[in-house]
Parts: C-alpha cells; sequence; structure tokens
C-alpha cells in the first residue's frame, strides 16, 4: 500500500472508530455541560477546552450564549472539517487543535477541561496516569475538570474500547489532587443511543482546604 493510501486507510479507520464512540454518546443539547459550565464559569472570557470534542454540539452552544475562549481539540481533521463547516463563519472564533491526546502538548492553561469521552478509552494504569497529569498541568489552578460517568459498560459493537465508570468509581480515581464539587444527570439522544444513567461530574483541582 503506498504512504498515501496508508494514511487515508488509516484516517477512514480513525474517523469510524470515533464516530461509534460519539454517537453513542449523542445529545441534542448537551444540557448538563452547559448547566455545569454556567454555574462554575459564567465569565464570557473563561478559557475552555473540549476534548475529542468535534463531533459535539457544545461549541455551538457556548458560542450562542457568547463564550469567546473556546478551544475544540479532536485527533480527526475530518471531524474538525465537519464541525467548522456545520458552524460557517462562527468557526472563525474557536481554536480548533488536531492533535492525539497522547502527544498533545498545550501551550497555555485553561479553566474548564471538558471531556465527555476520552477518559473512557484510556487504558487505566499508566497510560490513564499520564493523561491526568497532562490536566493538571493544563488546567489553571482551582481549574474545572468536568467528566461524564458510564456505569452501564460499553456496547460490544463499539469499535473502541471503553471502560466503565461509576460516579463513586470517577471520584476515587481522581482523588489525587482532585476534589469533586458538582454533579449533573445526562439527557442522551435516545435515537441513537439505548436509555441508561450518565453523570456528568465537576472536579476541582485542589484539595478541599485549598479551594474553599
Amino acid at each position: 500500500m503506498a504512504a498515501l493510501e496508508r494514511v487515508l486507510h488509516n484516517e477512514k479507520k480513525l474517523v469510524a472508530a470515533q464516530w461509534s464512540v460519539q454517537h453513542q454518546w449523542s445529545q441534542a443539547e448537551p444540557t448538563a455541560s452547559l448547566a455545569l459550565i454556567r454555574s462554575l464559569a459564567p465569565a464570557k472570557r473563561t478559557a475552555i477546552i473540549d476534548v475529542s470534542g468535534g463531533e459535539s454540539l457544545l461549541v455551538d452552544y457556548l458560542l450562542a450564549e457568547g463564550y469567546q475562549d473556546i478551544t475544540v481539540l479532536d485527533q480527526s481533521a475530518p471531524t474538525i472539517a465537519r464541525a467548522q463547516r456545520r458552524l460557517g463563519l462562527r468557526s472563525q472564533q474557536v481554536q480548533w487543535i488536531r492533535a492525539d491526546i497522547g502527544k498533545f502538548a498545550p501551550e497555555r492553561q485553561y479553566v474548564i477541561w471538558h471531556d465527555r469521552t476520552t477518559f473512557h478509552e484510556l487504558t487505566p494504569g499508566l497510560e490513564l496516569a499520564r493523561y491526568l497529569q497532562l490536566i493538571r498541568r493544563a488546567i489553571q489552578t482551582k481549574g474545572v475538570l468536568l467528566l461524564s460517568t458510564c456505569p452501564c459498560g460499553r456496547s460490544q459493537k463499539e469499535a473502541v474500547a471503553f471502560h466503565s465508570y461509576s460516579e463513586q468509581v470517577l471520584t476515587a480515581q481522581l482523588v489525587d489532587g482532585f476534589s469533586k464539587i458538582a454533579s449533573w444527570p445526562e439527557i442522551l439522544d435516545p435515537a441513537v443511543t439505548a436509555p441508561h444513567a450518565s453523570v456528568l461530574c465537576a472536579f476541582r483541582q485542589g484539595y478541599p482546604d485549598l479551594i474553599e
């Protein structure tokens, strides 16, 4: 297989895998994400990053509400391109980063780190520990990490390995350096996703005696 064909082949596999995971978590409106962001970061200049957010409509809603410092990170160029086409001229108000999360080297810090899927795709152990180290560096002191639970387990049809965490287990995973400050039930699109309980949790970086 020629080099270009190999790249295109791998890109198609990536897009197919990412579509499977993202659409299992489809939301017509990211109600929980918006509620927590409004509550925890009402300032419109708050620096927000949505990790693996190319398929998500969160960026659309944040722009509509007047947020001015939005970054969307995704490892798929076609996924980013689709989101940019969907937003039209508004896409110019967003910083788009194409990167594998394992190789992402942020050049700035964020107040809100929003992640509904990537945490669950990483292998528990060293890979997940490295991701948490990245988050600690990338969010500001007292910054907030928003993570979804997935207590239902993963579908065998999903193209990407998906690791399941309840709210209690997720909180335990983050006991070193993060404190849970809020949670909000998520509403998934029943036309795409089988009904199950999912909760978006907010964790503030720092220990309780440091963040009050």
